[in-house]
């Protein structure tokens, strides 16, 4: 259902997209521009949480316009946690997985992982802010 999934965003350069089922699972990441969210089929009912970092207001200024709630979140800290997440899925191989974990560094941006990262805080409630628009 629908309404059992978060659609978190997390606006920058790269805007990181997540579809996270109510479990904390992921549905579906990706990363896309800004033109591409324009056309992004947002109105699908899910909750729509956003980080507050860069490029957030054009992000909200697109959900404005499409006319969808959403809440904003503290993405504080969301890089780490991404990487953290990223190398669960991808661990480095080789000598590199010898390394300490703070040497290591994704091959690709992980925009779609931070989203992921604030999609979990909205399910914990660790969102610092709950404005829901």
């Amino acid at each position: 259902m629908l309404d059992e999934l978060i659609l978190a965003i997390d606006p920058g350069l790269n805007i990181g997209i997540a579809l996270v089922c109510l479990d904390g699972s992921i549905k579906h990441r990706e990363i896309v521009t800004l033109e591409e969210l324009r056309d992004y089929p947002l109105t699908r009912g899910e909750v729509v949480v956003v980080g507050n970092g860069t490029g957030s207001g054009r992000v909200l200024e697109i959900l404005q316009k499409k006319g969808l709630k959403y809440t904003i979140c503290d993405e504080t800290g969301t890089s780490l946690e991404a990487r953290d997440l990223y190398f669960q899925d991808f661990p480095p191989k080789g000598l590199l997985k010898f390394l300490p974990r703070g040497l290591w560094f994704p091959k690709v941006p992980i925009d779609d992982y931070a989203a992921c990262v604030i999609a979990r805080r909205y399910l914990t409630g660790s969102c610092i802010s709950e404005n829901v628009k």
